[in-house]
């Protein structure tokens, strides 16, 4: 069916009588009598028209026009009139709507495979390509390698929006054009492409799920024996991902290494690499209760595994034995040099170790209820341990 005017077609569409069950019924069999090309066919679509447009609205945005998917929706009211089953319990409206959707989402898995090549191509054109050939050293063969240069950054308004219009789509679509889409994506961000990687992830797309830093969601894989989210894991745990709340656990990362078939994993290598130190400095502000509760446990930890504050804001914490405390993992170099209470509300720690950023993920982690901010050689302590700012 072609519409001639969208506007003049939905206005029209509302006057349209609705039929009841039994007028349906006596529709439909005149129609398994005739065929397509007879009047009750054309009364059945014009009563059931406001389905068409509810359901075809719902698809817009992914390629195709509203006239375009009112005119598949038809088509599927029309199909639906050849597969009703009269002695089903299922009223006709019912059935119909099922068909048409089933018709306007292959439509649209169709329309985002098309967009996915177009977008594939427009990329291509923002590069040069060539051959590059090189002799392999250790044999004297001859080896061709593509090579390719950016040539325009910024991608073209036509591009952003077919990408739009693939997001709007990625339910419905292939998972092989979804992957297809993501690996023509290096000019845009995760966060341009979030529902394609989301879908990929819901179907069980590793990658996608580990680009989303969903690591409850991994676990859940590798709970179900996949081998892939393991190995996944295995590299955060085995590295630290602190930002995701994934600390550096060796133990961790070899159980994993192993449920993915990799052996050659070893926890105890770099183990004594030596890192540059890094000075930190750490405010935490919050409820005086709260921060009672953190200056209680460093001096715990302090009595017991290290040096007790000095009455001048110095003391000594290990690494090793808070991060055991805070998140499960020694596996940190550093120690906490400095605590000092500034205000009721204002406690500040001083840190010497190898990186900054685990310490602050693993306090805002394990006080959650507490404002932590960071300031790499910052100047929250004077040279005797004196906060500047009282």
């Amino acid at each position: 069916m072609k519409i001639e005017n969208l506007d003049k077609f939905l206005q029209e569409i509302g006057h349209a009588p609705l039929l009841s069950a039994d007028q349906e019924l006596e529709l439909l069999k005149a129609i398994r009598e005739k065929g397509f090309e007879c009047d009750e066919m054309e009364q059945l679509c014009q009563s059931n028209m406001r389905f068409v447009v509810a359901l075809a609205v719902q698809y817009q945005n992914r390629g195709l026009t509203l006239e375009e998917l009112i005119s598949i929706g038809i088509e599927g009211v029309k199909k639906a009139t050849m597969t009703y089953d009269f002695e089903s319990n299922i009223g006709f409206k019912k059935h119909a709507v099922s068909v048409m959707r089933q018709c306007l989402e292959e439509a649209v898995k169709e329309q985002i495979h098309n967009l996915v090549e177009q977008f594939a191509e427009l990329q291509r054109k923002r590069y040069r390509f060539w051959m590059d050939d090189f002799e392999n050293e250790d044999t004297g063969e001859i080896v061709s390698v593509e090579r390719s240069e950016l040539l325009v950054a910024e991608p073209a308004a036509e591009e952003k929006e077919i990408l739009k219009q693939i997001c709007n789509g990625a339910k419905e679509a292939n998972i092989e054009d979804l992957n297809a889409f993501w690996h023509e994506t290096s000019g845009f961000s995760d966060d341009d492409i979030l529902p394609v990687l989301q879908e990929l992830s819901d179907r069980g797309d590793v990658p996608a799920t580990d680009a989303l830093n969903d690591i409850d969601r991994l676990w859940e894989m590798v709970q179900k024996g996949d081998k892939d989210a393991a190995f996944y894991l295995a590299y955060r745990y085995a590295s630290g991902d602190e930002e995701h709340g994934v600390f550096v656990d060796k133990k961790q990362a070899k159980e994993l290494y192993d449920l993915a078939g990799w052996d050659d994993y070893d926890p105890k290598e770099g183990s004594d690499v030596e890192c540059e130190v890094v000075e930190s400095d750490y405010c935490l502000q919050g409820d005086p209760a709260e921060l009672d509760k953190v200056e209680h446990d460093m001096q715990v930890l302090a009595e017991k595994y290290g040096v007790p504050d000095d009455g001048m804001g110095g003391m000594y914490v290990p690494f090793d034995i808070l991060f055991k405390k805070m998140v499960g993992s020694a596996y940190y170099e550093g120690n906490i040099t400095k605590m000092r209470r500034v205000a009721a509300n204002n406690l500040l720690f001083h840190a010497e170790s190898s990186m900054s950023e685990p310490l602050l993920y693993a306090l805002r982690q394990y006080y959650p209820q507490i404002e932590v901010n960071c300031l790499i050689d910052g100047n929250g302590f004077g040279e005797a341990g004196i906060a500047v700012d009282e």
